[in-house]
């Protein structure tokens, strides 16, 4: 993917690392084409594909998750990017520890204009095409179960003349942030309080006050988890 911030030269020729990296992109294996597209299974499709999360997976004729390489330009200030510190959390309030298990963060992306080498700019229009298929045939094959159609292309602007541009997100950026151990707060007595000889770290806190909670903590190591 290129940023749509990215320099041109005088006339208008891309940098060729650029052009070298979007036409290996092109040619690769999974690259959006016609041929990728024939790799979809036949039959059962889409389909989920963990009990936990409960949206549908397209899967290939090998009976692997169906997915494609294309290249594209990252809108950052896009109205579907989540680029902002708190990535897709709100701005405008202050975030929970708990909350931080859910972030992403999101990219709009559009497709390749004409500047861009024919073979690049065809394999980004197939991605939009691949996509405009995949959710055609689901809404084709689900129009009697009102289930609902998640759309993968979104509306650059506010109307119907505004271009889609692709949304896609990446998986939790901190799924573990909410599991924080409690360290135990030391007794501190009055006779400790007199003693100035010391110089407090970490390490003398452990040794002279783990005695005094009998040796407990509330961190369990993965060792201990196993045992």
């Amino acid at each position: 993917m290129t940023s749509s911030g990215d320099n041109v030269d005088n006339q208008g020729v891309h940098p060729q690392g650029l052009i070298n990296t979007l036409l290996a992109c092109s040619r690769g294996p999974t690259a959006a084409s016609t041929t990728r597209l024939t790799a979809l299974a036949a039959s059962n499709n889409p389909r989920f594909w963990d009990q936990k999360i409960r949206s549908e997976q397209w899967f290939d004729s090998n009976g692997k998750p169906f997915s494609i390489v294309f290249p594209a330009v990252i809108v950052p200030l896009g109205k579907h990017s989540w680029l902002d510190p708190y990535f897709s959390l709100p701005v405008l309030k202050q975030p929970e520890l708990k909350d931080m298990r859910t972030v992403k963060a999101q990219f709009e992306l559009r497709t390749l204009d004409k500047s861009y080498p024919g073979e690049a700019v065809v394999c980004s229009k197939k991605a939009a095409n691949t996509l405009m298929y995949l959710v055609s045939k689901c809404e084709k094959n689900r129009r009697a179960d009102n289930h609902e159609v998640i759309q993968f292309l979104r509306s650059a602007g506010s109307s119907a003349c505004d271009p889609l541009n692709f949304v896609v997100h990446t998986d939790h950026l901190f799924p573990q942030a909410g599991e924080v151990s409690r360290e135990v707060v030391p007794e501190f007595s009055l006779e400790d309080f007199e003693n100035t000889d010391l110089t407090w770290s970490g390490n003398v806190l452990k040794e002279r006050f783990a005695a005094k909670k009998g040796g407990c903590s509330t961190t369990t190591s993965s060792d201990e988890k196993g045992r």
